[in-house]
């Protein structure tokens, strides 16, 4: 009994790991942003937004962030002041 509750164990720890090393966004499970470089960009920041199967594309309207539209299959943002990695990547 006592050996199934340390493997039940050890398959929660597991997946936990693995969720936080970012399998879901390698899984395509959640959408992500990376930066992408504009000409005259400016002031402002732009990202290309990826889709995610559980929560499709991410929505950077509370960051200040301006929607441009679809391009390659990937949501264009302009963000007013570059954001901080950890805002727009799954770590």
């Amino acid at each position: 009994m006592i050996i199934k509750i340390f493997l039940v164990a050890a398959l929660v720890g597991a997946g936990m790991v693995a969720i936080k090393d970012g399998a879901l966004k390698r899984f395509g499970l959640v959408g992500g942003c990376v930066p992408v470089s504009v000409a005259n960009g400016g002031d402002s920041s732009y990202l290309a937004c990826t889709k995610g199967r559980l929560a499709g594309y991410p929505d950077l309207t509370k960051q200040s962030c301006v929607y441009l539209g679809v391009n390659g299959g990937r949501d264009l943002w302009r963000c007013p002041a570059p954001l901080v990695a950890s805002q727009t990547r799954a770590t």
